[in-house]
């Protein structure tokens, strides 16, 4: 029977044996074909263990047990670590018995991988942030998005205003405004096109819509009226259709109208008075600087909705009750912004308002 002594090592006691095995050195396997017992692969020695553990030199790694080699090696590959730190303690042999023992399983290392980053489109709510981000790098005194002009009915994209002390004392002067009307690709022919050329569009633009209707016939065939008896008399209510690209056109269609007929936005916003400064935001590649009308600037906005002013507007006279109005209507627009942003719900009409949850805010990347 092994007896274990006082340094932590075995001592066993073969019998009365022949001098001749009896002076076999120490350092030789008593029996060389035997593999070595589970019990005796991860003893060492108490007195090399204590030097090693406060040598500064590193010590030759210790072979770990048989059973061990391929969960530590599976191990590793799931951590994927380069190194191991000198002074970092490792599970022992005893350890690992105990885990195979009990049939628990080792931690699993996860790793979940970063997706990237998903640019932004030019759609008109992106086209009217980078407007306000143009408008906040000429450091206004006020600014917000779809500020009604002098007619409620016709909202600029994004307005903001300077102010300077008045000649009464206490008193603000409105001295220069800017408007950002922002267009997108679709709707910057629009703009930018004189009478003949609307024409070709709003001719195009009808001849869309009838092949959207024909193909709504085609998928859609719940709109027919069903009350009609004959086939020449039939009615199809398109104004019901779930098809996007018909909604655009017909959105279209009426701007091109609006515009062949009544005016631009552009023009109505120039008879407005209402902004010493006006720009238009387009994508970029778009618009160039001979097709915008002279009192306008350009900005040009790219994907990853970085904008760059290419031409500069013209500074118009404006009245300065039009312009005391349009800064009113900024701090009017803003107020929903302000509410939400401090988290007031706005109740029914005649009942107080509410304070709510702030909302979450957004994480910087």
């Amino acid at each position: 029977m092994p007896d274990t002594g006082k340094n932590g090592q075995l001592t066993f006691d073969f019998g009365n044996l022949p001098e001749e095995e009896t002076s076999l050195p120490q350092t030789e396997e008593l029996n060389p074909d035997a593999e070595e017992s589970d019990e005796l692969s991860g003893i060492r020695d108490y007195e090399e263990e204590e030097s090693a553990e406060f040598s500064e030199e590193p010590g030759e790694p210790v072979a770990a047990p048989a059973g061990t080699e391929e969960s530590a090696t599976s191990l590793l590959k799931d951590t994927n670590s380069e190194a191991i730190p000198e002074k970092t303690s490792s599970p022992g042999p005893a350890v690992s018995r105990a885990a195979a023992e009990t049939g628990e399983a080792e931690e699993e290392v996860i790793f979940i991988e970063s997706r990237p980053a998903r640019k932004p489109e030019l759609t008109p709510q992106n086209l009217k942030r980078a407007a306000l981000a143009f408008l906040a790098a000429l450091h206004p005194d006020g600014l917000a998005m779809n500020v009604p002009t002098r007619m409620k009915r016709l909202c600029a994209d994004a307005a903001a205003f300077w102010s300077m002390p008045g000649e009464k004392k206490g008193s603000l002067r409105i001295y220069r405004t800017a408007i950002v009307e922002a267009r997108t690709e679709a709707d910057v022919g629009i703009e930018c096109a004189n009478r003949a050329e609307l024409e070709k569009l709003l001719e195009i633009a009808k001849l869309e819509r009838d092949t959207l209707e024909g193909e709504i016939r085609r998928t859609e065939p719940r709109l027919k009226d069903e009350s009609t008896l004959f086939s020449e008399f039939e009615y199809w209510n398109y104004s019901r259709s779930t098809n996007p690209a018909y909604k655009e056109c017909l959105k279209r269609i009426d701007g091109l109208e609006y515009a062949l007929y009544h005016g631009s936005r552009s023009d109505h916003m120039r008879a407005a008075k209402v902004a010493t400064e006006l720009y238009l935001m387009v994508p970029a590649g778009t618009v160039s600087v001979r097709e915008v009308a002279d009192s306008w600037g350009l900005i040009h906005v790219n994907g990853d909705l970085t904008f760059r002013l290419v031409k500069e507007p013209e500074m118009r006279e404006c009245p300065p009750e039009n312009m005391q109005r349009l800064a009113l209507n900024i701090a009017v627009a803003a107020r929903k912004d302000v509410l939400f942003a401090n988290g007031i719900e706005r109740s029914k009409k005649g009942e107080a308002p509410s304070v709510g949850v702030l909302p979450h805010k957004r994480r910087r990347s």
